[in-house]
């Protein structure tokens, strides 16, 4: 794949992270209420798309401490997930992603196996609940106000019925 020189930067303002034990990274998006996890991967691009870094060097690292092939198409996976879950500054290095690389060309290229396919870069993001939503269901037989306050959804004469 041609070298580019796009120098991707990650998005800092706005986030809550934390890293664990695993290498992977859950960051909460307070501007937009949703939880990401980054597999070790994709957390060693994000951390290091700090705007002076080009895709190769990204590609180099990934190679160096993540034990992949060093192939810009796993930066431009890794760059495609976090620009779509919003991780990345906006037109901070995105040029390189058009037009965008998917998983399967990505893994196609640097040997579609097991070991790879479990290493490559993945994000998952998921919509973060309302607190009242995040809130444990009342079992039967307690008191209650409402029926969406009931595991049952049945709240008869302030008690939750089964």
């Amino acid at each position: 794949m041609p070298s580019t020189d796009s120098r991707p930067r990650g998005r800092v303002a706005g986030l809550v992270t934390r890293e664990l034990e695993s290498g992977e990274t859950i960051v909460y998006d307070r501007d937009r209420d949703r939880v990401h996890c980054l597999n070790p991967s994709a957390t060693l691009v994000w951390r290091n798309c700090d705007g002076t870094r080009t895709t190769d060097d990204l590609a180099r690292l990934l190679h160096d401490e993540g034990g992949l092939p060093e192939d810009v198409s796993l930066v431009k996976l890794a760059l495609a997930d976090l620009r779509e879950a919003d991780l990345l500054e906006a037109g901070a290095g995105t040029d390189a992603l058009t037009p965008p690389v998917t998983r399967r060309e990505a893994l196609g290229r640097v040997g579609y196996g097991a070991a790879i396919a479990a290493l490559a870069p993945v994000v998952v993001s998921l919509l973060a609940p309302e607190p009242a939503a995040a809130a444990s269901c009342l079992p039967a037989g307690v008191r209650c106000t409402a029926d969406a306050e009931c595991c049952s959804g049945n709240c008869v004469a302030g008690i939750c019925a089964p």
